[in-house]
């Protein structure tokens, strides 16, 4: 009871009122004396509540002499509640959004996220809201938690375009093998995961530090972006002419970046 009484009083309901309707529910119908009696309500204060459990159709009150309130069904109440709720909140959200978009979104320059499931929760939501593009940067191990919600983006005619490091088992899209010598994951295991949403959000992490950022500024979007397409590049350009690059700068050739 304790913690029922706590939910409702989140609702915005008063401690009397709360009081009364749940008497109610237990005890029937009751005129404002018998209820006043029940519940503990001081007599002074009971016709007050009861029109506030009116006006919020909690309860129905019945014109007999004297009158008799009776609570209106649980589920009727909550179905209720919820409309009421979902409604303001849906105001709400247009209206902040609103606000946040002017000007705040732009400030923000990225988020910090901190551990797998957040990560992966994160990319999974992207993937799901995308409606045109997404772009992918990963690894076998991070395309497993998230390949049936890549799948299902397919499905609904989102272009993938990804970037695979090492093995990975993915067969849809637009998908570009990366050297298996990738130098971060070589010269320090660690593994990049790159998720761009209709190049309106971006969020780049890495394993198995489990740390990662995820923004909405088109600035960092457009770096992590071109970052991701100059690495398409390069597997292009060494699939198109390997026998000239290796002539040039040896078969790894990408330890070149360290004499810059």
């Amino acid at each position: 009871m304790i913690d029922l009484k706590d939910m409702l009083s989140r609702l915005d309901f008063s401690s009397y009122e709360i009081k009364a309707y749940l008497s109610l529910l237990k005890n029937g119908k009751a005129t404002g004396y018998e209820l006043s009696k029940k519940s503990g309500i001081p007599s002074s204060k009971i016709y007050t509540v009861l029109s506030q459990l009116v006006e919020k159709e909690l309860i129905i009150p019945i014109d007999t002499k004297p009158v008799r309130y009776f609570p209106r069904p649980p589920s009727e109440v909550i179905d209720n509640l919820s409309n009421q709720y979902n409604k303001v909140f849906a105001h709400l959200k247009e209206k902040l959004d609103f606000l946040y978009n002017q000007k705040g979104k732009d400030e923000i320059v990225a988020w910090n996220i901190s551990g797998r499931k957040e990560i992966i929760n994160r990319a999974k939501e992207m993937i799901q809201e995308s409606e045109k593009l997404i772009f992918l940067g990963l690894w076998q191990q991070e395309y497993r938690s998230i390949r049936h919600t890549i799948k299902r983006a397919y499905s609904k005619g989102v272009r993938i375009i990804t970037l695979t490091y090492g093995d990975v088992s993915l067969k849809v899209g637009e998908i570009y093998n990366h050297r298996p010598s990738d130098p971060l994951y070589r010269e320090k295991q660690q593994r990049r995961f790159i998720v761009i949403k209709d190049n309106v959000k971006a969020l780049f992490g890495s394993f198995p530090e489990e740390r990662g950022v995820w923004t909405e500024n088109l600035g960092l979007i457009n770096l992590i972006r071109d970052f991701l397409i100059h690495e398409i590049y390069i597997v292009k350009i060494e699939k198109a002419i390997p026998d000239e690059i290796h002539s040039l700068f040896g078969k790894n050739w990408e330890l070149i970046r360290l004499n810059l």
